[in-house]
């Protein structure tokens, strides 16, 4: 038997080593496609690749990703990061014969109230006004008519998740009484603050439906605010018509919404 030379065996290895990495009909040429996300978060962003294959991978500290060894054909990168927008929100690359970089994207914080005019349904019992980042008690009239100021502010520090149509977390202290800015602020827009008493200098619209606010009343609404020179007394605000006027805490009563900072 005629002995095989060390060049024969070192041939036929490299040819099983070809057949068994690239297949009989030869290795392909592969490709890579990469790209960079830039804005307000960078790192750990989920890319998705789907399409002629797909796969998934994340963006190291600069926002900088790559999917290597692809074929030619056509697929669909879309980054996701829970709580963010991007821009775009996906995009088609068809690689051809070539690598394909620069698939970039840009990232911002949603922002909920880009999709609504003024007033978003929190869908916990509270609104946010977007125009003042105030949370207002969806239901502006919990507490299910009048009431002097003094048992207002009262009701109103008490008031928690739970009660009211809430299921937002807050606790007892959390909510307070408007301030006379503030109620004049809900009607108005841009929100607006004037001095005095009397009908507004502006255009005033009562909050209602289509917006987000249950039981606005076409009545008066007392504020936080003491009249300055007068502690006896107390702000309240029209809100079917934005007047402005003061009145004895202890004697008159009127509706309260409930108010508190955003988060």
């Amino acid at each position: 038997m005629k002995a095989f030379s060390h060049g024969s065996v070192v041939s036929a290895f490299l040819i099983i080593a070809f057949v068994f990495l690239c297949g009989m009909e030869g290795c392909k040429m592969r490709y890579r496609l990469s790209g960079q996300i830039t804005g307000d978060v960078q790192e750990a962003i989920k890319i998705i690749l789907t399409g002629s294959f797909s796969d998934n991978t994340t963006t190291d500290v600069d926002g900088v990703y790559a999917f290597e060894f692809l074929d030619n054909g056509t697929y669909t990168v879309t980054p996701f990061l829970a709580g963010y927008v991007f821009t775009p929100a996906s995009q088609s690359v068809t690689i051809a014969g070539e690598d394909e970089p620069d698939v970039d994207f840009t990232v911002a914080e949603f922002d909920p109230c880009d999709e609504v005019d003024r007033f978003l349904d929190n869908n916990d019992g509270t609104v946010t006004d977007c125009r003042t980042d105030l949370i207002w008690l969806k239901n502006a009239d919990c507490f299910g008519g009048i009431q002097t100021w003094d048992t207002a502010m009262s009701f109103v520090a008490g008031i928690n998740s739970g009660e009211c149509g809430l299921s937002d977390g807050s606790v007892e202290g959390d909510w307070r009484l408007p301030t006379r800015d503030e109620l004049q602020k809900v009607g108005t827009d841009p929100p607006t603050t004037w001095e005095g008493t009397g009908n507004p200098p502006v255009s005033w619209t009562k909050p209602h439906s289509p917006d987000p606010i249950l039981n606005v009343m076409s009545d008066y609404y007392w504020s936080g605010t003491p009249h300055a020179e007068d502690t006896g007394l107390a702000w309240r605000v029209g809100m079917h018509d934005g007047s402005v006027y003061t009145d004895v805490k202890t004697n008159e009563a009127y509706f309260s919404w409930p108010v508190r900072s955003g988060d």
